[in-house]
């Protein structure tokens, strides 16, 4: 069989170049548009529609000016199943009749992707036409009709009408050149009258006179939504329809411009969050591109940190585009406003009227007996919206805004009124980028976790264990949000089995603890199956994306105007990635956001959805706002990177050069950067203000020792020391020393807790001022507090264990581990994180809270001879349970180069 991918239809040349026909036919034609217009195809192309199997991925068929005829028409028809992504058919001049424009009614009622139906220049006639008037009674995704010049009478076009009456998601409709007359204009009329879809529509040439004229005016009258009607070639006049059609002009762009001025008005935002997680190699990336429609790309090349993708999805199925930077988010939810506001006052009208029931008697004669019927008189009943005037005292600061109101801008609004927007956040898989987790898994989104099914056929536990920590990292983070598996290299899979296999395997671990898991309801089982290559199984994750987006209350929350004016200037300034919290908060009165409770919600909303980043856990952190979140997350990661899968080779001659090959080594084998190779992978760009977000999120530490350089700097996620790689509990139990142990294993502990432990230990530690050089290793860890004793952290899984071998220093130590342990908690995880305490007290491990009442000793026990108790207790912490004291400690002691 012949595959053809990515083919460009604007270079064929010829129906065999389309086609690609061999002796078996073609299996796929997988392309954006397949041109076979001015006549390409032959007598022969009812054996080569038969042949052809159309890609799920073709979006576009040019087929005008052919003799495809009935039955092709028919066998085209049943090539494009409801699964297909087509949008566009052009069918026009094509000799297609009855049989085959039923053939076309009947797909439509499968309610497709199809948006936009060019039937021009055919002959389907009435009957066919009653059958397209049923099926726009069922479908709600198409937008654009033509039957232009199709040999459509008063029966067709009443049948129309009817389904015009139900149908509102049709904006332009073209039925000019046909046979409506008097009484096809009237049904037609009705229709307007009743219609709150229409915004334009072409009924030239088809023999209307002043009575059908007139009758189509009143209908225009009843109508708010249509502003264009193309009638030229007709007799009757169009004189007094086209005040009303420029009343409704004029009424759209006021409500326009009093939802964009009266910025309170509020209107679903419907936005969120995709986050494709996994570890590293299961094809995120791939699986991101291949939402979007792009295609597959074989060569690989790991994510570093996140990648961030805006996009805009179309909920008819048509597939997700990338949203384009420059949106304005007032301008597009003004005009959501103003398309909900004015469909709602439709409706209320047209209930309120009662011409609807009055005139279904006649309508129904005037279908039955289209040549006997007395032309009749327009209704009259309906109750018309009163004119009115455009505003004109625009306000300077929403002037560029209005200037971008167009008579399309609403026509777009209702057409996207059901879109969702994505912000979609690929993350990178290695292990040295989960100590970020904190500042970027967020609750509003929803998760993709993706992992590759040949590794888990051939490396099973793993790959579980995998998946696990993937979903207790979500889970910790963000409790509610849906969690999506995807299971890739589909293509790998030789049969049914191995599926089944791999579904048992995954229920196994899903269990009842992970309700958070969407199940696949198409076959039964926990993950959804995708072949990156073909886009096989694609869709039906596109589409369960969008089913469990849209049921979360954050995304179908009403969010005023106003809100949007503030987001659209924060992001005009990008370019300075970064805000102080007062500026934000100028630029939010300026927009009339004066109430602090509503900005901190807003704010918490923008952050949580991905669009900036506001971190509280610190003062410092409360007074930036980072309006460009992939700016923070490539700065970060030119520090926090894999050192084997992300090498510095971009950097290597020019490292090479500045003598610089020593720190790089420092930093990839130990964690310690100097101020010299951080100013250079910075660029000398905001060098203070990356150190300052880096202190304050607990990525990075002053390493500030004897003996020791000045600006310097530990990265403990980097410390890669492999001497305590077979660290073990029984090791550890068997270490001298008293023993604190910290116990996650009924929860979980994230992937950064400990190293930030780390951090603060080691800052607390260099601040102290004759602090030893402490001796790191990524999961033990020797930190020396004055020189009269140190503490021993080390990390297993599930497990924290602190020894502290000099007894004097074991009850401040207990008092520092847990203060720093419960703000981290408190400021970095959100009172999420669960642990219990025990105690070894006379050789065995006691409950903290038996040892505490039992004052037991070295853990509860205070020395007033120490010089370490005295700086443990009193300068350093300050107040115990107060980290922030602990940072302006830090701050006020830190040497500032």
């Amino acid at each position: 069989m012949a595959t053809y991918k990515d083919f460009n239809w604007e270079v064929a040349s010829s129906v065999e170049a389309c086609l690609g026909m061999t002796e078996s036919g073609v299996e796929a034609v997988e392309c954006d548009g397949v041109d076979f217009t001015r006549g390409k195809v032959s007598e022969v192309v009812d054996e080569r529609i038969q042949a052809l199997r159309i890609s799920k991925k073709c979006k576009a068929l040019y087929l005008n000016n052919n003799k495809i005829g009935n039955f092709g028409t028919q066998q085209l028809m049943r090539k494009l199943s409801p699964q297909n992504m087509l949008v566009y058919l052009y069918l026009g001049s094509n000799g297609i009749s009855r049989s085959g424009g039923e053939a076309i009614a009947e797909f439509l009622k499968a309610d497709s992707t199809m948006i936009y139906l060019y039937l021009g220049e055919n002959c389907i006639g009435d009957l066919a036409a009653s059958a397209i008037g049923e099926s726009l009674k069922v479908n709600s995704i198409l937008v654009e009709l033509n039957l232009w010049d199709n040999n459509i009478g008063e029966i067709g076009a009443c049948a129309l009408a009817e389904g015009l009456k139900v149908n509102n998601s049709l904006h332009h409709f073209d039925i000019g050149k046909n046979k409506l007359g008097d009484n096809g204009a009237i049904a037609y009329a009705r229709a307007l009258a009743l219609n709150t879809g229409l915004i334009c529509t072409n009924i030239g040439s088809n023999d209307i006179g002043d009575v059908g004229m007139n009758a189509i005016t009143e209908g225009v009258k009843c109508n708010t939504t249509i502003t264009a009607v193309h009638s030229l070639g007709n007799p009757g006049s169009t004189t007094a329809m086209k005040k009303y059609l420029q009343r409704n002009a004029n009424t759209q762009k006021q409500a326009f411009l009093s939802a964009l001025k009266k910025n309170g008005q509020k209107a679903p935002w419907r936005r969120s969050k995709l986050m494709i997680v996994g570890h590293g190699k299961a094809g995120k990336t791939a699986t991101a591109r291949s939402l979007l429609g792009q295609p597959f790309v074989s060569s690989w090349e790991s994510t570093i940190g996140v990648q961030l993708t805006q996009t805009k999805t179309k909920t008819n199925r048509t597939g997700w585009a990338m949203a384009s930077e420059d949106e304005n988010n007032a301008v597009e939810l003004a005009a959501r406003v103003a398309v909900t506001n004015l469909f709602q006052n439709d409706v209320a009208q047209k209930r309120n009227g009662d011409s609807a029931s009055s005139h279904d008697d006649e309508s129904d004669s005037l279908q039955q007996s289209p040549k006997k019927q007395k032309l009749i008189t327009p209704p009259l009943d309906l109750k018309p919206p009163p004119l009115k005037r455009v505003e004109t005292d625009e306000s300077k600061y929403l002037k560029p805004d209005i200037q971008q109101y167009t008579e399309t801008l609403l026509v777009q609004a209702k057409k996207e009124r059901n879109c969702l927007n994505f912000c979609i956040w690929d993350y990178g898989g290695q292990e040295v980028f989960y100590t970020m987790h904190h500042l970027f898994l967020t609750q509003y989104g929803v998760y993709l976790l993706v992992f590759n099914m040949q590794e888990l056929l051939n490396d099973g536990p793993k790959c579980l264990e995998n998946l696990k920590f993937w979903l207790l990292s979500i889970r910790i983070h963000a409790q509610e949000a849906p969690v999506i598996i995807v299971g890739t290299f589909f293509d790998m899979i030789s049969n049914q089995d191995q599926l089944i296999l791999i579904n048992d395997c995954l229920k196994s671990l899903v269990g009842n603890d992970f309700s958070q898991v969407v199940r696949n309801q198409q076959n039964d089982s926990v993950f959804f199956a995708l072949d990156n290559r073909t886009g096989s199984g694609i869709e039906t994750i596109r589409s369960m994306i969008e089913r469990v987006t849209t049921h979360q209350k954050y995304v179908n929350r009403h969010v005023s105007v106003r809100w949007m004016h503030c987001l659209d200037a924060m992001l005009k300034q990008r370019n300075k990635s970064h805000l102080s919290l007062d500026e934000v908060k100028e630029i939010a009165m300026s927009k009339l956001v004066t109430s602090s409770d509503e900005f901190d919600e807003m704010m918490h909303m923008f952050h949580e959805l991905g669009l900036l980043i506001h971190l509280k856990s610190t003062e410092t952190l409360r007074n930036v706002v980072i309006t460009n979140p992939q700016w923070l997350i490539d700065q970060i990661t030119k520090v926090i990177r894999d050192p084997v899968v992300h090498k510095f080779d971009n950097f290597d001659s020019e490292i090479t050069e500045r003598e610089m090959a020593s720190d790089v080594q420092n930093l990839t084998n130990n964690g310690i950067a100097s101020r010299d190779l951080l100013e250079y992978l910075w660029r000398k760009q905001n060098v203070p203000f990356l150190l300052e977000i880096m202190r304050e999120t607990l990525l990075l530490s002053d390493w500030n020792f004897e003996n020791v350089s000045k600006n310097m700097y530990l990265v403990p996620s980097l410390n890669r020391d492999v001497d305590n790689i077979g660290l073990s509990e029984v090791g550890i139990c068997k270490a001298n020393g008293r023993k604190c142990l910290l116990d996650f294993s009924e929860t979980f502990l994230p992937v950064g807790v400990f190293q930030r432990l780390v951090t603060l230990f080691v800052a607390f530690s260099g601040n102290i001022g004759n602090s030893p050089e402490p001796s790191l290793g990524y999961r033990d860890c020797k930190i020396w507090l004055g020189r009269k004793g140190f503490v021993r952290l080390c990390n297993i899984p599930s497990k924290i264990f602190m020894i502290v071998e000099e007894e004097n220093i074991a009850s401040n130590s207990l008092s520092v581990l847990l203060s720093m342990l419960r703000r981290l908690n408190e400021g970095l995880l959100k009172t999420k994180l669960k642990w219990k305490i025990s105690l070894e007290v006379d050789g065995s491990y006691v409950p903290y809270s038996v040892a505490k009442q039992g004052n037991a000793k070295p853990w509860f026990e205070f020395s007033d001879k120490s010089d370490v108790d005295d700086i443990l207790s009193s300068k350093a912490l300050g107040k115990t349970v107060d980290l922030n004291g602990f940072f302006e400690y830090l701050k006020a002691r830190r040497v500032v180069s």
